[in-house]
């Protein structure tokens, strides 16, 4: 909002913010709402000014000659009065043609009071971020598996074989990718009121002809994931990316972030399985041309003997315990990388 004082074309005060008008008598007004954020441009009345003493004042000339003082005081108040090459003569001094402007401009400026509603106040777009950065966080630093701890369900039960846990990985990246991207398309015509129910049934049809082809195109596949192929309509990792994500930005951005917290949520699987197949099998990959094809034979291969293995490492606990040793070598990796930032900046800064 902006108020223009009483005969003044040159000098106007401008006001940022919502104002109000004047509330009652135990609200607050507009000076005291000045520490709130309030910026005031132009010239105030005495009254409402503050000693000189408890102001800074920064003179600063601009390109066209003009003089432009910033006055800053101590309840948040910003002050700024322009002086045109025309009312300065000398050293800055005023001539008294405009020394007699200045004084009358003064006595006709008028107060206002009323309450500044910050929430009220036009917000502020957010910075746009860049593809780099949401792959980084999808497959490192917000990554589903080991960060947001999100599919937990599917990733301790079909992780027993490397083979079955790429397959549930490749199935949920190609859904959450799939979901994310119509959900962006569609982001500006879908109600907030039934926004939910809208996600969960597109992502139940998107789940259902992707169990179909799974079923018809790799039945020892869909034997292995079982029940846990249909539970991916119900994964928070898709909801989540959905209703944080895709639902507010453009289709690119949401194509590329449900794509990375797919990869990353697929990694995290294959990882797991293939500790636990190897540490309670001693087998890798095995089932992997079942899943692949023909030349994905070679892949599969015996490590240990059955005489070495674990049992527990393919039972529910053994998912668990490993899963926690992934988080915590993740969590030791980021300690050790913000370490070591800190110390090279310390060395920056001391060098300066």
């Amino acid at each position: 909002m902006s108020a223009d004082l009483p005969g003044n074309d040159t000098q106007p005060l401008q006001v940022t913010g919502i104002v109000r008008p004047k509330p009652e008598e135990n609200s607050t007004v507009l000076p005291a709402a000045s520490q709130s954020g309030l910026k005031i441009n132009g010239i105030i009345s005495p009254a409402q000014s503050t000693p000189a003493s408890k102001a800074i004042s920064v003179p600063e000339v601009q390109r066209d000659g003009s003089t432009r003082t910033t006055t800053l005081t101590e309840t948040g108040v910003e002050i700024t009065e322009i002086i045109s090459p025309r009312a300065r003569k000398g050293r800055g001094a005023l001539s008294p043609k405009a020394a007699s402007e200045q004084r009358g401009l003064s006595q006709k400026a008028t107060a206002v009071e009323g309450l500044l509603l910050e929430e009220e106040a036009p917000a502020r777009k957010k910075p746009r971020t860049s593809l780099m950065t949401l792959i980084i966080k999808g497959l490192w630093k917000e990554n589903p598996g080991l960060c947001q701890l999100l599919g937990m369900c599917p990733l301790l039960a079909v992780t027993t074989t490397a083979a079955s846990a790429l397959g549930l990985g490749i199935a949920t990246t190609l859904v959450v990718v799939l979901s994310s991207l119509i959900i962006s398309l569609l982001r500006k015509f879908i109600l907030k009121e039934v926004r939910i129910p809208l996600y969960v049934a597109l992502i139940a049809t998107l789940v259902t002809v992707v169990r179909f082809e799974v079923e018809a195109r790799f039945p020892a596949l869909y034997d292995q994931l079982g029940i846990y192929l249909a539970l991916i309509v119900t994964n928070c990792i898709i909801m989540g990316r959905a209703e944080a994500f895709a639902g507010r930005n453009g289709p690119v951005a949401s194509a590329v972030d449900a794509l990375a917290c797919g990869v990353g949520f697929s990694l995290v699987l294959f990882v797991l399985g293939s500790l636990r197949e190897i540490l309670g099998s001693g087998t890798f990959f095995m089932g992997a041309s079942e899943l692949l094809g023909d030349w994905a034979l070679s892949l599969e291969m015996t490590v240990l003997s059955a005489e070495h293995t674990y049992l527990i490492a393919i039972l529910p606990p053994g998912g668990f315990f490993i899963l926690a040793l992934l988080i915590a070598l993740k969590n030791a990796l980021d300690a050790r990388h913000q370490a070591r930032a800190q110390k090279r900046f310390s060395i920056r800064h001391a060098k300066i």
